[in-house]
């Protein structure tokens, strides 16, 4: 903002503000390099920006947003400057081209290092850093107002200026009705609006003290102050950072702010303390933050309006010399933000002429504005009266009590005309009207007469209304456009209406696509494209020729079709995995046009389908083993044509691999005793085949799942080889541990017994029992314990040396392998 002396009738000076408007940083447009950058644009949006000279420089990414801010130079004129903001905090300015769109736009950077990079990182004074590359998003649209809360996060700097600030309740009580200004002035689109966090009061440690007011370069204050509220994001909407400084700062300006676009946004806010002009001025800042441009003042037959100079609008000038408040917000700045009423706004379209009584801009109900277009530039017709929330402003007072800003310009009750282009977040103009003199009301009283090319607005009376005549001129066509279909009819193929001839020309058209003859829901672009529910209908469409918002006419277009099905742009499937028995592949579709509902698959072994194999994965079996595998697939939508589409083949189906298990035996390595093998996991389970080994040698014949031991095997190490086979898959096997050494069996004996009478001259006979295994026996006599010479066989006759004796006899078994046993008979009665 600036300050400006005035006179008034009876009070000496007045000082006079304008706001600034601004997107985060500020350095001045960047000139084009040697080598102009290049800028495109992608259909979403999206642009790209490119300086070949810095792409091989070293550079650091940051990322944020991307913000204009306007800053005033001398006699009011304003520059604009671009910075990133980031989520931190940090305000950078960047050199970029004026071709990229600026304002409140997502922004991934790559900002050539240096000095000027590093001040900007630290918060400090920096020159814009150059950009070697950007992608920047397009700013999100306000189309419909989402009511939500606003914040105002308030910083104040103790040692900004002469350090005079007044104590922070005195401060707050300021920022409050600002405030509360911005949620009564957007209706329901602001549901609160409030201070957060606390006013936070801070030693600034930036040493430049025209710096240190962030009026010029706000970018280092913004950085340091925002750094005063941790964990809050300045990029999200609805934060506000509001900085106040010393109304004794050198730094020219009593504000300024970042440029937002829509009711939503956040943004950043610096302002001197001026109790005078305090409110008028944070609410203009606030203003740009919401997008909204300077309302400037328009000499009759202006080319350049004078910037800032329409007081009647919180977007011109706040004046000091009393605490006056804005006036109610206009309505083109109320349309831009879409916070209007119902039956708030009226629009009068090319060839109408209405007669309408105003309610005052300032009263809460009833018609308060009228807008009418002429080609490109609309001009918005409102009241003023000084009345309600117009009450306390410097226009009410400047009727009321003599103000003056200028010996040319002045301010009274009447009707108002405001200019813009037409659909744009412009500067906005007063048209004032010529008293003679070199005299320029800003309103229209009773009897007069405003116009512009085909506009007029007339001031029949004002009293309790205002009453006005508003025209807006046009002859009726002289000729009737003979619209037309083009394109394919067909599914999911785009059809183009084309307008044909109109006279006049026509500045907008609209149009209803049908299909036999009835009006399809939603359809109202310049192209459509059928879906399936037209299949077999026939296609139209219906022209509405509009000229600065009246309609010259309608037409109809000729019906094409009937629609056919539509086709898909097909995909190039894919079959990935290992082609192996047992492995699993997976089909991939590939992009198909537009996306299928769903797909279906078949498999092919060497071309031939596989039965049953219809889901995205297939897993070889051994019937495709050394066969070549393919998918076919197919797209499903409802009315459109599959053509299936098959892979490449893959390589062979190789045998697959059996995951073996690990053997192992059972039982006691013993001669006589029987291992067992177990074969382990194996995975898939395979038929099984058996060898056991002797100290690893085959042992001939030892094939079965069990193994006896034998004698030939006593001291030997035992193992079993362990083979699995199952068609299709490689034949594997696999030994087991060794056992220890095989010891020697152990007989199981029996006890002998002595058959026969104990009596000289009879024949004793022994009975060996059942032994296991049955080994080779042999026996021993004895008399009373002592061995009978020659008496070793199976029987023996009793002679006169044994008579009065007892006899035993020993049976030893002995067999190869085991451990040789013997057992003793028990004694027989004395020999008689």
């Amino acid at each position: 903002m600036r300050s400006t002396r005035t006179s008034r009738r009876r009070i000496g000076v007045v000082a006079v503000l304008v706001g600034l408007s601004a997107g985060v940083m500020a350095p001045a447009s960047a000139a084009p390099a040697a080598a102009d950058p290049t800028v495109s644009t992608a259909s979403d949006g999206t642009v790209t920006y490119r300086d070949a000279e810095l792409l091989d420089d070293p550079t650091t990414t940051v990322e944020g947003l991307l913000r204009t801010v306007v800053q005033e130079g001398e006699h009011g004129e304003s520059r604009e400057t671009t910075v990133i903001t980031t989520d931190d905090g940090t305000v950078v300015p960047v050199a970029l081209d004026d071709r990229v769109d600026r304002t409140e736009a997502p922004v991934v950077a790559r900002l050539v290092d240096g000095s000027d990079l590093d001040a900007a990182l630290d918060g400090r004074r920096a020159d814009p850093v150059d950009v070697a590359s950007a992608r920047v998003e397009p700013a999100v649209a306000a189309a419909a107002v989402a009511p939500a809360p606003q914040r105002a996060y308030v910083a104040v700097v103790a040692n900004s200026g002469n350090s005079d600030l007044d104590a922070d309740a005195t401060l707050e009580a300021r920022v409050d009705p600002a405030l509360q200004w911005w949620e009564t002035e957007a209706d329901e689109a602001i549901t609160s609006f409030d201070r957060a966090g606390g006013t936070r009061r801070y030693t600034s440690s930036i040493s430049d003290t025209t710096l240190r007011c962030g009026l010029g370069n706000p970018g280092p204050l913004w950085t340091e102050a925002a750094q005063q509220f941790p964990g809050v994001n300045f990029n999200v909407a609805g934060n506000h950072l509001v900085v106040i400084v010393s109304s004794t700062c050198a730094a020219s300006g009593l504000g300024i702010g970042t440029m937002g676009t829509s009711i939503s946004d956040g943004g950043l806010v610096t302002v001197k303390q001026g109790a005078d002009t305090f409110m008028a001025t944070l609410d203009h800042e606030l203003g740009h933050n919401f997008g909204l441009d300077h309302a400037s003042f328009c000499d009759p037959g202006c080319t350049s309006p004078d910037e800032y100079w329409n007081v009647y609008s919180v977007m011109g000038f706040g004046v000091s010399g009393s605490t006056w408040g804005p006036p109610a917000l206009d309505s083109v700045y109320r349309a831009q933000l879409a916070v209007t009423d119902a039956g708030e706004i009226e629009k009068v379209g090319l060839g109408q002429s209405v007669t309408r009584s105003l309610a005052p801009r300032s009263s809460a109900s009833g018609l308060r504005g009228i807008e009418v277009t002429d080609g490109s530039t609309s001009y918005w017709v409102e009241w003023r009266n000084g009345s309600a929330r117009d009450a306390n402003t410097f226009y009410q007072a400047s009727v009321t009590d003599g103000y003056v800003l200028s010996s040319s310009r002045s301010y009274p009750y009447g009707v108002t005309v405001t200019r813009q282009a037409t659909g744009t977040r412009d500067e906005t103009a007063l048209m004032a009207r010529d008293a003679g003199g070199g005299k320029y009301p800003g309103a229209y009283a009773a009897g007069q007469t405003f116009t512009a090319g085909r506009v007029s607005v007339t001031v029949n009376s004002i009293g309790s209304a205002a009453s006005v005549t508003v025209a807006n001129t046009e002859d009726a066509p002289t000729t009737i456009g003979t619209p037309a279909v083009t394109g394919t009819p067909k599914v999911g193929v785009p059809l183009t209406a084309t307008e044909g001839t109109w006279s006049p020309t026509p500045t907008a058209y609209t149009y209803r696509w049908l299909a036999d003859g009835v009006v399809i829901a939603g359809a109202t672009a310049r192209t459509y494209t059928p879906d399936a529910a037209r299949l077999a209908q026939r296609i139209s469409v219906e022209v509405t020729a509009i000229r600065s918002g009246t309609t010259l006419g309608k037409a109809t277009s000729a019906g094409v079709g009937p629609v056919a099905s539509g086709t898909f742009t097909p995909g190039t499937p894919t079959v990935s995995g290992t082609a192996k028995l047992g492995a699993t592949l997976t089909a991939s579709t590939g992009t198909w046009t537009p996306a299928p509902d769903s797909f279906t698959y078949q498999w092919l072994a060497d071309g031939v389908a596989v039965s049953g194999s219809t889901g995205k994965t297939f897993v070889p079996r051994a019937a495709q083993v050394g066969k070549n595998i393919a998918v076919r697939v197919s797209a499903v939508r409802p009315a459109y044509v599959s053509a299936p589409r098959t892979s490449a083949e893959t390589v062979q189906v190789a045998p697959g691999d059996l995951v073996s298990g690990t053997p192992s035996t059972s039982g006691t390595a013993k001669v006589g005793s029987t291992l067992t093998a177990a074969s382990g996991a194996w995975s898939p389970t395979p038929v099984f085949s058996y060898q056991w080994l002797a100290d690893g040698s085959p042992v001939a014949g030892a094939t079965a799942a069990t193994f006896r031991l034998t004698a030939a095997q006593l001291g030997k190490r035992m193992s079993v080889r362990v083979q699995g086979a199952l068609t299709g898959y490689v034949t594997a096997s696999r030994a087991s541990a060794q056992t220890g050494a095989v010891v020697a069996g152990t007989l199981k004996p029996a006890t002998p017994r002595i058959i026969g009478t104990a009596k000289v001259g009879k024949r004793l006979t022994v009975s060996r029992g059942t032994w296991s295994p049955t080994p080779t026996f042999s026996q021993r006599w004895y008399a009373n314990g002592v061995a009978i010479s020659r008496a070793t066989g199976s029987s023996f006759t009793l002679t006169r040396a044994q008579k009065g004796k007892t006899i035993t006899v020993k049976v030893t078994g002995r067999r190869s392998g085991y451990t040789t046993v013997s057992r003793t008979s028990a004694r027989t009665a004395k020999v008689g």
